[in-house]
């Protein structure tokens, strides 16, 4: 298991002036802790123009030690920004997707920022950058405004920008050679009556690498978001309509023409342990009460088993919100992240490969959405 050094400052400092995008100070605080830990960073996504969101840091080995609220802002002096997205790990580094803000980051395994890469200025990439992908050193970002782009993973430079026939694209992943993007919805305005509406998409896109172009569509689920790749084969949420299309878990199979089989309804998943993890929460907007029903697809036969993955859940994981599904790639332990919202920080349950409950912790911050392990 790889080690991660923290440098953690516990020196006061003064107030400084609020960051609302990827704006840094120079002048980080002076470290006076080391610790050498395994470890995660989780993200924890904010609220929505409130310059909130953070990246956290937990031991995985040692259940006393202290989680690190907000590792990004104690490294590196200043805040991570608006709407984080997406987080992912790619040959030993971490990357950063911020919606608001509008930018990536690259970040070392001490959580210190080594590149970052604005897209204010690009005419193109102002819808706001999404979700990532990574493939052959190239990271590869979807955009609201129908845009993805092909990023060096060495210096944080664009390559090139490819304008697909979507409007606000979300999932992308990588399978068998080719990139697929889910393109999630359109807004139309009529200037006659003054009145806007959504249109919901029911499509990925295909692009082929080598030729950076658009090469076929994918018939799916209306409002296509949650994308994961494993094996070979693609998972799919698709979030419905909100009127008389629901929630849908689907699989793509490259190997196949593309072969989409819808398997069951659900809200949110992870992937690890041969397992697709899975939860269907229902919620009652009227008075917030949530319903979860928990399952797995085993990716190996194609089978769903109705039965939840966990064996002692808390009671809390029945009604709370669900944000979250991420599975440590170094353990096997499954880790599920719920959220009050704005109502204060989530709360993150850990559960080893085998589905037993371990622990329970506040993750942090605000709507925690993903986690890389270390």
């Amino acid at each position: 298991m790889k080690k991660l050094k923290i440098a953690y400052s516990l020196l006061l400092i003064s107030a400084v002036a609020g960051f609302t995008s990827c704006d840094k100070n120079d002048d980080p605080k002076e470290p006076v802790v080391n610790q050498v830990l395994n470890g995660a960073f989780v993200l924890n996504q904010g609220s929505y123009q409130m310059n909130n969101a953070g990246l956290a840091y937990f031991s995985t080995d040692k259940s006393d030690s202290p989680l690190i609220a907000d590792m990004f802002y104690d490294v590196n002096n200043y805040k991570l920004g608006d709407n984080a997205t997406d987080i992912a790990k790619y040959k030993g580094d971490i990357y950063i997707s911020v919606t608001g803000s509008n930018c990536i980051y690259k970040l070392n395994n001490e959580g210190k920022v080594t590149d970052r890469l604005l897209f204010h200025t690009d005419e193109d990439l102002q819808g706001g950058v999404r979700y990532m992908a990574f493939k052959d050193d190239y990271l590869y970002a979807s955009f609201y405004g129908g845009m993805v782009a092909k990023i060096s993973t060495d210096k944080l430079e664009i390559i090139a920008i490819l304008k697909t026939p979507g409007a606000n694209l979300e999932g992308i992943a990588e399978a068998n050679g080719s990139l697929y993007v889910a393109d999630s919805y359109q807004t139309t305005y009529d200037p006659a009556t003054g009145m806007s509406d959504i249109i919901y998409g029911d499509k990925l896109y295909v692009i082929d690498l080598k030729s950076f172009s658009v090469t076929g569509t994918v018939s799916v689920s209306v409002n296509p978001n949650k994308l994961l790749s494993d094996n070979g084969k693609l998972y799919l949420i698709s979030w419905g309509n909100y009127y008389d299309k629901g929630y849908s878990f689907q699989m793509i199979d490259p190997s196949q023409s593309n072969k989409v089989t819808e398997l069951a309804v659900a809200t949110d998943m992870g992937i690890g342990n041969g397992k697709v993890y899975l939860v269907n929460s229902v919620t009652d907007w009227s008075n917030w009460t949530t319903t979860n029903t928990w399952f797995s697809y085993d990716v190996k036969t194609g089978n769903i088993s109705d039965e939840s993955f966990m064996t002692n859940a808390p009671e809390d994981l029945t009604t709370d919100h669900i944000s979250m599904i991420s599975v440590d790639d170094l353990t096997g332990d499954v880790y599920v992240g719920t959220t009050q919202y704005t109502l204060g920080n989530g709360q993150l349950y850990r559960f080893n490969k085998n589905g037993e409950y371990k622990t329970n912790f506040d993750c942090g911050g605000q709507n925690p959405i993903g986690a890389v392990f270390l």
